[in-house]
């Protein structure tokens, strides 16, 4: 597993030179890295993630059949795809929302994350609660708060998605300094 951290590594920090490069520059960069940093999960949260997925891969019979899968039914929902797919396992999940084993490998996710809730929605004011409990005391508590708003509604089970977009907002929504 990582290769995958690398390659989600890689994918936050693409996102972060792209948000620079759309918003005004290394400034934004920095408030970009601020964010992400303050935002970060715990180490325990980390390794809780980390056997989620693997928990939830294996229940799937691995990462090859999960693939073949998803190229199985995203040849049938072509219009199901939302563009190309993003580093590790759950950037190539929520690039296919469509596909019926994307939703339940990332419910089963969000399930270990501790994140479902018993009518298995995501609770996702409990996510946004933990949110803004990494950030206390950082002086990103406005940034992180209009970022969530901003960021509105999950789609589906995209936990990851939305941190993206809470990051990148928060960038934004940072006073400069």
């Amino acid at each position: 597993m990582g290769t995958m951290r690398l390659m989600v590594a890689g994918a936050l920090l693409y996102n972060a030179l792209f948000v620079a490069a759309t918003s005004g520059g290394s400034d934004v960069l920095q408030r970009t890295a601020s964010c992400a940093k303050a935002l970060q999960e715990s180490p325990a949260e980390k390794q809780e993630l980390e056997s989620a997925k693997e928990r939830c891969v294996a229940e799937q019979g691995g990462l090859e059949r999960i693939i073949a899968k998803l190229n199985e039914e995203n040849q049938s929902e072509a219009e199901g795809m939302r563009g190309p797919l993003h580093s590790g396992l759950t950037g190539l999940l929520t690039s296919s929302l469509r596909s019926p084993t994307a939703v339940q490998i990332l419910k089963c996710i969000t399930k270990g994350r501790g994140l479902l809730l018993p009518d298995d929605s995501l609770d996702t004011a409990g996510l946004n609660a933990r949110l803004q409990l990494r950030v206390t005391g950082s002086g990103l508590e406005d940034s992180v708060r209009m970022a969530i708003e901003q960021c509105g509604a999950i789609n589906q089970y995209a936990v990851d998605e939305y941190l993206l977009c809470v990051i990148h907002r928060c960038a934004i929504n940072s006073p400069v300094t």
